[in-house]
This record gives structure tokens, C-alpha cells and sequence, in this order.
């Protein structure tokens, strides 16, 4: 059994419910979206029993000012926060509360949150 390709999944949850683009890769072309979220896989407690599955997800919201930045985040957290009543198969969401995190690499406002995902094993 495999854990589930909770990124592939999320990529596609988030897009249905937000009215901006959900990459996995930052667009750095000039003619990238004022604003769009991005998420990483950035680790997680991995399998922990033979159907239990922990995946940890790093979301970014750009935005052109980091007011606009945080108010996505907001919305992407309230999103991230009801997975366990949504057809995917989490459980259960820990994680941090969106932050203000300034990206070095283009002028765009950006805010960050980090959730844990514990899934169920399919």
C-alpha cells in the first residue's frame, strides 16, 4: 500500500476553491500572476503505522502588497483547516499560522504557512 499524492491532490483542491493559480513551481516569467499560491512538500513524520501517513506542506500566497498576501493565506489556511471534512483522505490538520515571509528572490509580497497531514494509507 501508498500513501496517497496528497500535493498532486491538494494542488487540485485548492484551485477549485481559489480564484488564483496553485503551482508547485514560483513563475518567474515577467508576465507571472499578481497573485498565486505555491506548495511544497517539505517533509512530515512519513508512514507511522501501516495505514497512517504523515505528509508536511509548505503553502506560499503571493500578492502584490502584503496586506493582499496575507488575506490569501487566510483563505488558503481556512481551506487547509477543513481537509477532514473534504473527500480527500486527511485526517486531521496541525500546522502554523500564515506569516509574513518575504521573498528575497522577487519583489512579490509572500506569506507562509506549514501543515501537517496526517493521511490514511490506501
Amino acid at each position: 500500500m501508498r500513501p496517497p499524492d496528497l500535493k498532486q491532490l491538494l494542488l487540485a483542491h485548492l484551485a477549485a476553491r481559489l480564484d488564483v493559480p496553485v503551482v508547485s513551481t514560483r513563475p518567474d516569467a515577467a508576465d507571472r500572476p499578481d497573485r498565486f499560491v505555491r506548495l511544497i512538500v517539505t517533509g512530515g513524520a512519513g508512514r507511522h503505522s501501516r495505514v497512517a501517513y504523515t505528509v508536511q506542506i509548505t503553502v506560499d500566497s503571493y500578492a502584490a502588497s502584503p496586506g493582499r498576501a496575507a488575506l490569501l493565506a487566510m483563505d488558503v489556511d481556512e481551506i487547509m483547516r477543513a481537509l477532514p471534512a473534504s473527500p480527500l483522505p486527511v485526517t486531521s490538520v496541525t500546522g502554523t499560522a500564515p506569516q509574513e515571509s518575504p521573498d528575497p528572490d522577487t519583489a512579490q509580497a509572500r506569506c507562509t504557512a506549514t501543515y501537517q497531514l496526517p493521511t490514511i494509507v490506501q
